[in-house]
């Protein structure tokens, strides 16, 4: 990655961190497979962030819990729907090697859910029509 950082850099203002302007955003999108033996946390997630309306720094931190049953992928909420699409899409576009295999039908269909959930909100709208036109694009 490159903008890993060490442990002991994760606090440190002045160490390049491929940092956003206020009007970016970001993502970053992991494939992992877990033990079904497993316990325990999978993983932290943390964010260090300098706060527009204060200008200090703040943190947030996230535990992914180990889970031996998960949702089935129809049971998700809308808003988990959105960002996987999303963020695949986005792979996708990228043509990152995880990506590839998907294919825009199929990420249709997963998504097909969520406009309707969200109503009149022109985001998941907007991302209805992006998959149609890439659909449209490479002739799927």
């Amino acid at each position: 990655a490159m903008h890993q950082l060490r442990a002991d850099q994760f606090r440190d203002a002045s160490v390049d961190a491929g940092e956003l302007a206020a009007a970016e955003s970001g993502q970053a999108l992991y494939i992992l497979e877990a033990d079904d033996q497993g316990a325990g946390p999978i993983a932290t997630v943390r964010v260090r962030y300098l706060s527009p309306e204060t200008s200090q720094y703040a943190e947030k931190e996230w535990v992914i819990p180990y889970r031996s049953q998960v949702a089935l992928p129809e049971e998700v909420s809308p808003s988990l729907r959105l960002a996987t699409t999303a963020g695949l899409f986005a792979e996708w576009l990228n043509g990152h090697p995880h990506a590839i295999a998907l294919s825009i039908p199929e990420l249709q269909s997963w998504y097909r859910p969520v406009p309707i959930a969200y109503g009149n909100a022109s985001r998941p709208r907007d991302l209805e029509r992006m998959l149609e036109q890439a659909r449209s694009i490479s002739g799927l």
